[in-house]
């Protein structure tokens, strides 16, 4: 019996669902965007090499705050500009992903809501705000293709 057990923990461990690691990816992307203010230029650029790689080659971005477009990246290559750039205007940077749940998986794409706040960059403390992303399965890696905000609309 415990035979089992062992052998079906590591099963899940070594092949976990697509769901956990849909959520994996998108928590490895928050960590590679954040930044610690005394990061060297070398770790500055593999964080920001992990997270371009954790992106699609037709990665798309929008954030919508407040009814205004603060911004848009098209491309791996820009996501890893982006990156760098904002490491080193920002200093420190730190993004946190809350309650990740996706909402479903078909074949090789995902779609996963999820929370993200932000800490840094002359900001004290980011409004929560929903976001909405689309995964495509490449191999045995989940990479991030398509991530745009979720306007949430009042009565």
């Amino acid at each position: 019996m415990f035979l089992a057990a062992g052998l079906f923990s590591g099963f899940w461990w070594l092949f976990p669902p697509g769901s956990v690691r849909v959520r994996q990816t998108l928590q490895e992307a928050a960590a590679a965007a954040s930044f610690a203010g005394n990061e060297g230029d070398l770790g500055r650029l593999i964080k920001a090499s992990t997270l371009a790689a954790l992106c699609t080659e037709g990665f798309h971005i929008r954030i919508d705050l407040l009814g205004g477009i603060m911004g848009q990246l098209d491309g791996r290559d820009r996501v890893r500009g982006a990156a760098l750039e904002a490491a080193a205007v920002c200093g420190k940077v730190s993004f946190r992903i809350l309650d990740a749940k996706v909402k479903w998986i078909r074949g090789t794409e995902s779609s996963a809501n999820f929370t993200l706040t932000m800490e840094g960059c002359g900001s004290r403390d980011f409004n929560a705000q929903e976001f909405q992303a689309t995964l495509k399965k490449i191999g045995r890696r989940w990479l991030i293709d398509r991530i745009e905000s979720v306007h949430v609309f009042e009565k």
